[in-house]
Order: structure tokens, then C-alpha cells, then sequence
């Protein structure tokens, strides 16, 4: 049976062999990311050196290990070199994620801010892609204006931050869709990979955090809870809430949410992941829930989470243990809402999950840290999204009392820290 715990107060939910072997993972994944040739490693916070640096800055403040704080150090100045080359804008995959990982690291280190911290050159670059009007890029939490959210929420309130943050809230103003169900927002077909535009040829509303509602909802709350826009964000939230519950499947379904909703209606039940689905969704509404103080959101989160965590492994399409769609994010995801709301049954499901992760783990399975690659998509298995990286941080976060607040990218933090 889960141990109580103190809502709000973070607390390893893994203890005795498991938090040893949670601990031995995350060290050895880290061992191996410092054996990737420098010239093959990117400067991205999804699959690169700013995500080694956020990795390896946990290590040594959960360890108190010198050795890996210098790791940090050094992987967040290979990453800023990596801004020369001009990288995309996302939070993933670009200029965004290395500023949130350098103004995160810096503080989380207590490092020297002028000599790692780019953030101001960042801001203006973001800023003056923020004035582009009309918005045709992605609004997504991955690569586009929520994402852009992220970084500022992290970076407030150095100059510059405050102002993207309120272009973020503006564009996504433009961008909302009322309906009389709530306020959504449309991804059209050119944004969709092929094989989603033909699901989706007409484009769809998407359900996922990372894509979608859900991580939009998220950031528009806690940019009210930070002042920032807060009367047009907190209405939007509102909105955006009502919708997202509006599309619930009925009980009969293997999820409670689908990936998307069609132009035309149609859906299809979604996988159970941070990405899509339940758990990503849950967490996102109790995000909006602690921001804005609406208990009846956090009663629906909980529900939504619960139903989820008690579903058989079978139909919830975890095929690895990535933090994207596997079960180290799957983990991840109940083992917050379980902090946050002290939920018994969403923390035995973060327990079953964690250790469906060691059940993926290959001892001496070669690299990368005994975590196969099941998809080649997944580059060198070295990624904090879809990779060992991430599944070091989740575990790490399990084993020991060090708040992973590494999870706002994922929009997985309660505001309670």
C-alpha cells in the first residue's frame, strides 16, 4: 500500500532497492551521455546539451556530487555555443529550451548569470518573432507559442520575459476559437505530420499537452497566476477547461479523452501518456486548478487521473519507458498529481509504472544506459523527451526528496514549490 504523504511537500515515493536502483540508472545514464563524441551532441533541451546540463544539475544537488555540478556547467556553455548556429525557436528543439535550461540551471546552482545566461539576447529574438500578426506558426507546447510560454514563466522577471509572455497571451488570444462548449484552439493541416493529416485533412483540435488544449490551458494559467495577462488568460483558461472536459468519451472507451477532435466530430481514444491523453490532461487541468484556485478543476483532475492510474496496462499503449508516452512519464505524471493531492490510488499507479520502467531496463544492454531504442525515430536513445535522459530525471525525482521542478517544461508542476 502507498504511504500517505503531505500534499505539497515532495517526498521520495520509492525507498529501499528501488530508490538504490532508481539512483544507479539515473548515474549511469549520465555516464554515458559524457561518452557521446561533443561533435555529435546538438545544443537542444529535448535532445542535447541543455538538457545534459538540467540532468546532470539534479544529480549533484539529490548526490551532492561536485563532479556532476561541473558536468552541468559545462554542458549549459556547449549548449549556448550551439546558439551560434542559429537553431529553431521552440522550447524543445531551440532557442527557447536553452534559455530555460541556463536561467534554470544557473539559479538552481547558484551559478555566475552573466557568463551563462543568455536570456536577454533570447527575449529580443522571441520578442520580435512574437510580433508577427497574424500568428501562422505552431501554438503548441512543443515547438511553438506555448512552449515560448514556458520560458518566459521560467525567466520572469528579467527584462524582456514579462513582454513575451504577454505576446504569448495575445496571440493565443487571436488564435482561441469560442464555441459553446468553450474555447478551443484549431491546428490546421499544414501544421500535422502526414500521417495525422490523413486522419485530419481538414486539421483537428488536439487534446494533448504537447501539442495542444491541454498545454495551452496549463500556460495561460500559470501566466495569470504570475499577473501576466491575467483577466484575458484566466477567461481563456476557463473557457479552455469547460471544452476540454466537454470532449470526454464515454465510459465504455479505453480512455476517457481522445487524441483529437475532427472538423467532422470523429475521434479516436487516446493512448495514456504525458503526451496524449488522461494523465497529460489531468495534470494539466490541476495546474489550472492550483493557479487559479478553482477546487471543482482540481475534483474533475483527480478523477480524470484515478481513472487512468487503475487502467490495465494492456490498453494503455506504453511500449517503452520514454518520459513522451512511456511509462517513465507515465510514472512521472501520477507521482506529481500524487504529491500534489496525496491520491493513494494515483500513487500506487506512479509505483506500478516506475517499476514497468526497470522491467524496459537492459543491464549491460549496451548503451544508451541499457534503455533499447524500439523506434529509430528516437535518434541515439540519449533524449530527454524520447530517451534515456528523461527517464534519468523521473527516476532520479522517485528516489530522492529533491523537487523536480526539471517538470515545467512538461507542464507538470502545481504551483506549490
Amino acid at each position: 500500500m502507498i504511504r500517505p504523504v503531505e500534499p505539497g511537500r515532495w517526498t521520495a515515493l520509492l525507498s529501499g532497492p528501488a530508490a538504490a536502483k532508481a539512483v544507479t540508472v539515473a548515474v549511469e545514464v549520465a555516464e554515458a551521455v559524457e561518452a557521446l563524441p561533443p561533435a555529435d551532441v546538438g545544443p537542444s533541451l529535448c535532445d542535447g546539451a541543455a538538457g545534459f546540463a538540467v540532468l546532470n544539475a539534479y544529480l549533484a544537488l539529490a548526490l551532492d556530487d561536485a563532479a556532476a555540478a561541473e558536468r552541468a556547467r559545462t554542458w549549459l556553455r556547449r549548449a549556448m555555443a550551439g546558439l551560434r548556429v542559429r537553431p529553431r525557436a521552440g522550447l524543445f528543439a531551440g532557442v527557447a529550451g536553452v534559455g530555460w535550461a541556463a536561467s534554470h540551471v544557473t539559479h538552481l546552482l547558484g551559478l555566475e548569470a552573466k557568463s551563462l545566461d543568455p536570456t536577454t539576447h533570447i527575449n529580443r529574438a522571441l520578442l520580435t518573432r512574437l510580433a508577427r500578426s497574424p500568428w501562422c506558426a505552431p501554438f503548441d507546447l512543443v515547438s511553438g507559442l506555448a512552449g515560448y510560454g514556458v520560458y518566459a514563466l521560467q525567466c520572469l522577471p528579467t527584462p524582456g520575459a514579462r513582454e513575451c509572455l504577454e505576446e504569448v497571451v495575445r496571440q493565443l488570444g487571436e488564435l482561441a476559437i469560442h464555441t459553446p462548449e468553450g474555447v478551443t484552439w484549431h491546428t490546421g493541416p499544414e501544421l500535422l505530420r502526414d500521417h495525422q493529416r490523413r486522419q485530419s485533412p481538414d486539421g483537428h483540435h488536439n487534446l494533448g499537452v504537447a501539442h495542444g488544449v491541454p498545454g495551452v490551458l496549463a500556460v495561460l494559467a500559470l501566466s495569470a497566476a504570475a499577473g501576466v495577462a491575467r483577466p484575458q488568460a484566466a477567461v481563456m483558461v476557463s473557457g479552455a477547461v469547460d471544452w476540454l472536459l466537454a470532449q470526454r468519451l464515454d465510459d465504455t472507451s479505453p480512455s476517457r479523452l481522445p487524441y483529437w477532435l475532427n472538423t467532422d466530430g470523429s475521434t479516436v481514444p487516446a493512448r495514456t501518456a504525458w503526451c496524449y491523453g488522461d494523465a497529460g490532461a489531468a495534470m494539466a487541468v490541476l495546474v489550472a486548478a492550483r493557479a487559479l484556485g478553482v477546487t471543482a478543476w482540481e475534483a474533475e483532475a483527480t478523477v480524470l487521473a484515478r481513472a487512468a492510474a487503475v487502467r490495465a496496462p494492456e490498453d494503455t499503449g506504453v511500449t517503452d519507458a520514454w518520459l513522451c508516452h512511456g511509462s517513465a512519464g507515465l510514472a512521472h505524471v501520477f507521482n506529481r498529481m500524487w504529491q500534489a493531492t496525496g491520491d493513494g490510488q494515483i500513487g500506487e499507479g506512479a509505483r506500478f509504472w516506475f517499476m514497468r520502467t526497470f522491467d524496459f531496463h537492459e543491464p549491460g544492454g549496451g548503451d544508451f544506459a541499457g534503455y533499447p531504442k524500439p523506434d529509430p525515430w528516437d535518434g541515439d536513445g540519449s533524449s530527454l523527451l524520447t530517451g534515456a535522459t528523461g527517464v534519468a530525471l523521473a527516476l532520479l525525482a522517485a528516489a530522492t526528496a529533491m523537487p523536480p521542478s526539471w517538470d515545467r517544461t512538461l507542464l507538470a508542476s502545481p504551483i506549490f514549490e
